[in-house]
């Protein structure tokens, strides 16, 4: 973005460049956004109006318009009261949390030429300014969206007169956006609009809902990490670990025997690849023992060695290898990057257990204080995170809110709310401690080695959704359709991964237990659940599966839209359906062509706007935490973060200095050529560089001051600020003396955009619409471009690309154009030509301050405009129940969800959260989660439901029934209801079904369930019996509406019961540690429920019934009643 001319500013205003700087960035903003709408609705305008000509033969198909948004919260600081600027920082201030929202607008427009053919999409995807609003309410963003659309003064007008208006938003699928976009969708009239969800965030919280099963040990990795952050860490780290290694350290002398290392790393050692190498080769030498054994550190040499010989190699080498940094952070609010905290800490549990150690040393060298009073009862048991409670334990000595590892922002004396200050003494103390009490503990090891284990499946789906949604693989894809980009294809599958066993060379001897085993259990079968549920059910339905059809090579495969009922019809398939009747219309020329067109312009994720606007939030966290912020010249200082000679251990290993192992960024040809010296080798680090400086010629120092950038940078930091002004000042210079060189081609250009603009204008004025700010500064900057003289545009429309046949055999071409305005260069005029005068009078500088200042103003919830009282059942186009649950439940098909509608009205009451009433004024009551409730979140509970035999006693019909059909049948005679034998039901098989309650949405209360098989029954060691479930050969996830349909046959009554997965601390073989077992026992609190009294054998009754005793005229009555 240009920056004006620092001295003509200079010339302008008395008070300097540097106030300066700020305006001309806003005005530069707002003189880009404006430009930027005005060539888009320009080119949309003219290419409609070229379109509309009688002879012409193209035509506008339809415009689709595309918006991605997301929100993220800031923390600001709110005066109470307005002041002036002398009583700046006197006032009250209160710290609060914005939301600011990142919009990107994408527009297209498709053209059809219906003689050739031929078809041409434009796409143009226009910027948008961060909108600041208090909350992120439905009012909130559909003001929002109205503004990003507003950019573009035709677009409105535009979308009245086209045939279609595609509207494709791409959201997270909070329940705001959702309200705001049903809200939109009701200002275009001829519109569909389809709301498409992000799907990196549905594998987000794919991975959020299996690590809530290792709630504590996630707490616990943020908290080792967070104790870290102080500078010396490391060092300090390095020196306690030599201290225990010290202190265990056993060597023997022969043969080194068996030993679990190789798995270790195959756990724990993926990533980076460079680094997990070097380390595997000098640690598999020096850890070379039996790892399970805690209490020493084994080392085996084939000769006699020293001790002190030993303990020099592992400080010099093994040390710095297992630490080569501090811990990283745990990503809770990030996508990726869990896997390098969780390696950190599992990789040192797993050799001889040295992270306890360390952490106790690190966090509490004087000794563990006591536990609070409050965890007393559950001292002995794991009631919440991924510890299991047994199932045996009773309920009421367990307390399930209790928590041992608390946020440091949840205690109300570390941070001051009003202010925002931070006393980071006690901070740091306390996240110490934490870290070591979360050392402490006895399952620390083996929840690293679970979660560790069960990851990969969900981290390589993010990996590669965040791959699909990144600049470069877009263009890579450039030339070739984006239709297996809707075929909702997964790569993770962690069904597959349920059958398969974890090695047990990767656990401690103590660790594999039952606990274990359904801890594994839990994380993957709840993976499984929650992709089936949140990207599974969706993608099988419309629109993605009109696309696979629609772009298959099978022509006849688009039969099946046909086929299928309408009820799973989202509006977008509707609306082609209804433009589109018939299969061979579907699979014309025309047909193919706007479903290429959706397919180009639909994107399934929000990464990049999130990935944007998460860079400004994290440097303001930084900001926030810092007591001297840093000044720019140091910021842009090469040699930045400087390093104390102490940082660096000067340690030569082979002749190479150890600086180089810590690193890891050079190639083995590279770090050759370092370690032979000469003058590329004499600056080594910061430590010799007075060495240097003292023994150096001129011809050496000239050579590094080529070569080296750390010499480089050190010289400038000394220069100072002064040099770094000369240096401006003579870009300045410099810049002054080029001339730009305009051609005659872009003059034109140039008068052809501004006379557009005003022609745009005259046509906005003649509709009698109110003139806007934006639509005045829109005509005061394109005034300022005159003279001009219209120039004719283009006959004919670029035709290239992929050949499409028609139906017919005509044969045409589809051209995909990406537009980018010029925004940047009609900017750079615009402030070339600008005369002085007006930026000193104010005039259209002004105007652009002004918009800035308009569009960077706080929303407020408050003074949005209230919307709509339009219901979903009341919109243009209601989605049937059919669609979410991605099946068709109606007519007979009504039965599966009426059964999914019993279960939750008879186990709603013992799973709802229920708030106890308090009185007025009063603090808001905690509400308890029931204990039902808590184990179905935990991934521990098991339905099963039952068949019975059908009651065969027929209802009486003496007294009700006799009523209606005589008042229907006006006193005619009734006929005889058959014989009791007529009803009699056939023979009964049993059948049984066990389904794991995988994951839950509690909005909706829709379930996931894994289909289990009974494989016989088990015996704890106190004697209680317990029924043993096995994962079939190919597991099954299946949502509850589409397991009733399928699944389940609805003839027979069913009844169904509780309970709950069995865990204890029972040590297992190695052959019964696969996670595709568990057991279970009935959970007593909920009683056997009858579920099912088979509604459809009484609905053949009553038509019996009715049969016999009305009219056949009457028999549709009778059953309405």
């Amino acid at each position: 973005m240009p920056i004006l001319n620092l001295g003509t500013q200079q010339r302008i205003f008395d008070y300097g460049s540097r106030q300066t700087v700020s305006k001309d960035e806003k005005r530069v903003a707002a003189c880009a956004l404006q430009f930027s709408g005005l060539l888009t609705g320009t080119m949309l305008a003219r290419c409609a109006s070229f379109a509309s000509q009688p002879n012409s033969a193209w035509k506008c198909l339809a415009i689709i318009k595309r918006r991605r948004y997301d929100e993220t919260p800031t923390r600001i600081t709110v005066r109470e009261e307005p002041f002036r600027f002398e009583q700046l920082g006197k006032s009250e201030a209160t710290a609060e949390v914005a939301k600011l929202f990142q919009t990107e607008l994408c527009c297209g427009m498709l053209l059809y030429n219906a003689a050739t053919g031929d078809s041409c999409l434009m796409k143009m995807t226009l910027p948008s300014m961060m909108a600041c609003v208090d909350s992120a309410s439905a009012e909130n963003i559909v003001r929002v969206q109205s503004e990003a659309e507003s950019i573009i003064p035709s677009l409105h007008r535009l979308s009245q007169k086209a045939d279609v208006v595609f509207n494709i938003p791409v959201t997270d699928r909070a329940s705001a956006n959702i309200r705001a976009e049903r809200e939109l969708n009701t200002a275009t009239p001829n519109g569909a609009s389809t709301h498409f969800y992000c799907r990196v965030h549905k594998a987000s919280q794919t991975q959020t809902k299996q690590f809530s099963h290792a709630e504590l040990h996630v707490s616990g990795l943020l908290h080792v990490a967070l104790s870290q952050r102080g500078g010396g860490a490391r060092r300090a780290l390095r020196n306690i670990l030599y201290e225990v290694i010290k202190e265990r350290l056993v060597i023997f002398i022969g043969e080194a025997p068996g030993r679990y290392l190789d798995t270790t790393w195959n756990q724990h050692g993926k990533v980076p690849l460079k680094r997990v190498d070097t380390q595997r080769c000098v640690i598999t030498k020096f850890f070379n023992g039996d790892l399970q054994n805690h209490e020493n550190v084994e080392y085996y040499s084939a000769e006699p060695i020293s001790r002190d010989k030993v303990l020099q190699l592992y400080r010099s080498l093994v040390i710095p290898l297992l630490l080569p940094s501090i811990c990283p952070i745990f990503p809770r609010s990030r996508w990726i990057g869990g896997e390098h905290s969780i390696s950190w800490c599992g990789l040192l549990a797993s050799l001889h257990g040295l992270l306890k150690p360390l952490l106790l040393q690190w966090g509490a060298p004087q000794g563990l204080p006591a536990l609070p009073q409050a965890a007393s009862s559950v001292v002995g048991s794991t009631a919440a995170g991924n510890a299991v409670p047994d199932a045996g334990l009773p309920a009421g000595d367990m307390d399930w809110d209790y928590d041992p590892v608390l946020a440091a922002e949840a205690e109300k004396d570390l941070l001051d709310r009003a202010t925002g200050s931070v006393d980071w003494a006690k901070i740091n103390s306390s996240m110490r401690l934490r870290s070591a009490r979360w050392g402490d503990r006895s399952d620390t090891c083996a929840a690293l080695v679970c979660m560790r284990s069960v990851m990969n499946p969900c981290l390589q789906l993010m990996h590669g959704l965040l791959k699909q949604s990144g600049l470069k693989f877009e263009r890579c894809w450039a030339d070739f359709s984006k239709s297996w980009m809707l075929e909702g294809s997964s790569d993770c599958k962690p069904k597959d991964s349920l059958v398969s066993t974890v090695s047990s060379q990767a656990l401690d001897l103590q660790d594999r237990t039952r606990r274990t085993r359904v801890l594994l259990f839990r994380m993957l079968s709840t993976a499984g659940g929650a992709l089936q549920l949140l990207l599974g059910r969706g993608d099988v339905g419309y629109p993605y599966k009109l696309f696979r059809l629609l772009l298959s090579d099978n022509p006849h495969a688009v039969e099946e839209v046909f086929s299928d009922p309408p009820c799973l019809y989202d509006e977008i398939t509707a609306k082609m359906v209804l433009k589109f009747p018939s299969a061979r219309e579907m699979v014309s020329a025309e047909g193919f062509t706007l479903a290429v067109s959706l397919a180009e312009m639909v994107l399934l994720d929000i990464a990049g706007v999130e990935a944007r606007h998460a860079a400004a939030r994290r440097i303001n966290v930084l900001r926030s935490t810092q007591t001297n912020t840093l000044s720019f010249e140091a910021l842009c200082f090469p040699g930045w973060p400087p390093q104390t000679p102490a940082d660096e251990e000067e340690v030569v290993v082979h002749g190479v200095p150890f600086f180089m192992f810590e690193s890891l960024v050079l190639d083995d040809r590279a770090l050759s050529q370092q370690s032979t010296g000469g003058s590329k080798g004499a600056v080594a680090s910061r430590r010799n560089l007075h060495i240097f400086f003292e023994s150096a010629t001129w011809e050496q120092l000239q050579e590094e001051l080529v070569t080296n950038p750390l010499v480089t940078g050190i010289l400038l930091a000394a220069a100072g600020p002064t040099e770094l002004a000369n240096q401006m000042v003579a870009v300045a210079t410099k810049a002054k003396e080029v001339t730009r060189h305009i051609d005659k081609e872009w003059q034109d250009d140039l008068q052809q955009i501004a006379l557009c603009s005003k022609e745009t204008a005259a046509e906005l004025r003649k509709a009698e619409q109110q003139p806007s700010p934006m639509g005045n500064l829109a005509t005061s900057i394109s005034s300022s471009l005159l003279p001009l003289r219209p120039l004719p545009l283009p006959q004919a429309l670029p035709a290239s690309g992929d050949s499409v046949q028609d139906q017919d055999g005509a044969k045409g071409s589809m051209f995909s154009l990406e537009c980018l305005p010029p925004a940047a260069e009609l900017t750079k005029e615009f402030f070339r030509v600008v005369p002085s005068a007006a930026a000193s009078t104010g005039g259209v500088l002004q105007q652009l301050e002004e918009d800035v200042a308009n569009r960077t103003l706080m929303r407020l919830h408050a003074e949005a405009p209230k919307l709509s009282d339009i219901g979903p059942d009341e919109a243009r186009f209601q989605l049937k129940p059919c669609y979410g649950y991605g099946v068709c439940i109606c007519g007979d098909c009504v039965l599966a969800k009426r059964f999914h509608s019993n279960l939750v009205a008879f186990f709603r009451p013992y799973l709802r959260v229920t708030r106890e009433p308090r009185p007025k004024g009063a603090a808001k009551a905690t509400a308890k989660k029931p204990v039902p409730r808590l184990l179905m979140e935990q991934g521990m509970f098991v339905f099963k439901f039952q068949s019975m035999p059908l009651e065969t006693e027929v209802p009486d019909v003496s007294a009700r029934w006799e009523q209606i059909c005589d008042s229907l049948v006006h006193g005619s005679e009734i006929a005889v209801v058959p014989s009791r034998s007529v009803f009699e039901s056939p023979k009964h098989e049993s059948k049984t079904v066990w389904a794991h309650v995988s994951f839950a949405n509690y909005r909706d209360w829709t379930f996931s369930l894994s289909f289990l098989e009974e494989a016989g029954e088990a015996t704890t060691e106190s004697g209680q019996k317990l029924t043993v479930l096995k994962v079939p050969e190919q597991a099954q996830f299946e949502t509850d509406v589409a397991a009733f349909k399928t699944k389940f046959d609805l003839k027979p009554c069913w009844i169904v019961s509780a309970y709950v997965i069995y865990a204890d601390a029972e040590i297992l073989p190695d052959m019964d540690m696969a996670p595709d077992v568990v057991e279970v026992t009935r959970l007593m609190s909920i009683p056997e429920l009858r579920l099912w009294k088979a509604c459809r054998a009484w609905f053949v009754h009553l038509c019996s019934f009715v049969k016999y005793c009305c009219p056949s005229s009457l028999m549709f009555n009778v059953i309405g009643r």
